[in-house]
C-alpha cells in the first residue's frame, strides 16, 4: 500500500492470505474476525511498539507466508495485534496505469520543467497512477522512506505560495550571489506564483533520517516526472517551497508528522503550449578503465 498523505498521515502495508499465514495469525489472534475470508488483505499497523513477547509470533508468521521481513517491528506490547493493530478490508483496486504515449527514451528526452500551465484538474486516479510510478524507484536496503502529500485545494497553494516567496526573501537578505538577486527578483513580483499556477501539488517526504533517504525520495521524484510526461502531463521541481513546507506552521496545516522532513515538491498539470528544450553539456567522464 502506497502511503499517501491528503489531509493527515496513515502508515501501513498489506500482505496477501495465504492458507500458511492464516493458519498462524488465527493461532495469533485467536480466529478471524467475523467477514474476513482468505483472499482478502491484512493491513498492519507500521506504528505499533516492539515487545519481546510477540517475537516469537511474529517472526512464525513472517516465515510462513508473504509477510515482509519488516512486519517484525509491527507487533504490539501484547498478544492483541489483531485488536490494536491490525485492521481488515478487502484488497484495493491497484491505480490504473494511465495510457503511455511515448518510450522510456523518449520520456528522458522529452521531460522539461513546464512553468505554463492549461487551467484542468488531474483526477486522483492518474496522480495515484504517478504515484505508483514513484514508489518502483531504486531504494537503498529496500527501505521506501518515502510518504506523498498531494495537494490541489487552490486556495491552500497560493498560502504556501506567500509563505515561500517569505521565507526566500528573508533568506536571500544580505546575499550578493547572482542565484539570490534572480531569486529575490522573482518573489518581489506581487503576480509571482511559486506553483506557476499549477493545480496540483506532489511533495515527496522523508520519512526518517538516514544516508540514502535523501536520494532514495529524488529517485521517486524522477519516475514521477519520467511517468508524467510519457502521459502527456507536465512538471516542474518548486525548490523555493522546501522551506516553508519544513516549517512546523505548514507541517501541522498539513498534518506532517513532525519527524518527515519535505525533500521534492513537484507540481503536476496539463502543459499550456510547448517548453522548449534546453542544451546539455555533454557528459563529462572522469574516469574509464
Amino acid at each position: 500500500m502506497v502511503c499517501v498523505i491528503f489531509a493527515g498521515h496513515a502508515r501501513s502495508f498489506a500482505i496477501s492470505v495465504t492458507s500458511a499465514v492464516e493458519k498462524n495469525l488465527i493461532a495469533f489472534c485467536g480466529g478471524f474476525p467475523r467477514g474476513l475470508n482468505r483472499r482478502d488483505e491484512i493491513s498492519i499497523g507500521t506504528s505499533c511498539g516492539w515487545h519481546p513477547s510477540t517475537q516469537a509470533a511474529c517472526s512464525t508468521v513472517s516465515r510462513a507466508g508473504r509477510l515482509p521481513s519488516n512486519a517484525r517491528n509491527c507487533c504490539c506490547s501484547s498478544f492483541s495485534l489483531c485488536e490494536n493493530c491490525c485492521t481488515y478490508m478487502t484488497k484495493p483496486p491497484k491505480a490504473a496505469k494511465p495510457a503511455a504515449t511515448m518510450s522510456a527514451m523518449d520520456a528522458i528526452y522529452h521531460r522539461r520543467a513546464v512553468r505554463h500551465y492549461a487551467p484542468r484538474t488531474i483526477d486522483q486516479a492518474v496522480i495515484r497512477a504517478l504515484l505508483d510510478a514513484a514508489v518502483h524507484a531504486p531504494t537503498a536496503m529496500h527501505e521506501e522512506p518515502w510518504s506523498f502529500a498531494v495537494i490541489q485545494d487552490k486556495n491552500l497553494l497560493n498560502r504556501l505560495s506567500d509563505s515561500a516567496k517569505e521565507r526566500v526573501r528573508s533568506d536571500a537578505q544580505g546575499s550578493d550571489s547572482p542565484h539570490a538577486k534572480h531569486s529575490l527578483d522573482l518573489v518581489n513580483e506581487p503576480e509571482f506564483n511559486v506553483f506557476y499556477n499549477a493545480g496540483t501539488l506532489i511533495v515527496i517526504y522523508g520519512k526518517f533520517q538516514g544516508p540514502f533517504v535523501v536520494a532514495d525520495c529524488w529517485l521517486a521524484a524522477e519516475n514521477l516526472m519520467l511517468a508524467a510526461c510519457a502521459t502527456g502531463l507536465g512538471t516542474c521541481v518548486i525548490g523555493f517551497a522546501v522551506s516553508a513546507l519544513n516549517t512546523p506552521e505548514w507541517k501541522a496545516e498539513l498534518k506532517i508528522p513532525a519527524e518527515m522532513a519535505a525533500i521534492a515538491p513537484i507540481i503536476v498539470g496539463v502543459p499550456d503550449g510547448e517548453t522548449p528544450p534546453v542544451p546539455r553539456k555533454q557528459p563529462e567522464i572522469v574516469a574509464w578503465k
